[in-house]
């Protein structure tokens, strides 16, 4: 093998390594947002449940948590 075959061969597997190494961050990344979304979703729903009955009132008080689409907030899995 001459040198520029070996250089050929070692940047083509340079740029493999590199690609492979993106899709694991793009996978990882994804993961992540996902895990923030489904706990953002529970937070949002385990509030609404809080707040919808509460068995006092006073002027400290919050108001029923009333989301304008709960429902499909309440349609992705938990």
């Amino acid at each position: 093998m001459t040198s520029e075959q070996v250089d050929f061969t070692l940047a083509i597997h340079s740029e493999n390594v590199e690609e492979e190494e993106g899709k694991k961050e793009r996978r990882e990344a994804i993961r992540v947002t996902e895990g923030i979304f489904r706990n953002t979703v529970a937070a949002l729903l385990n509030m609404q449940e809080m707040r919808s009955g509460s068995s006092t009132y006073s002027h400290y008080s919050l108001p029923p948590l009333s989301l304008p689409d709960a429902d499909i907030i309440q349609s992705f899995p938990n």
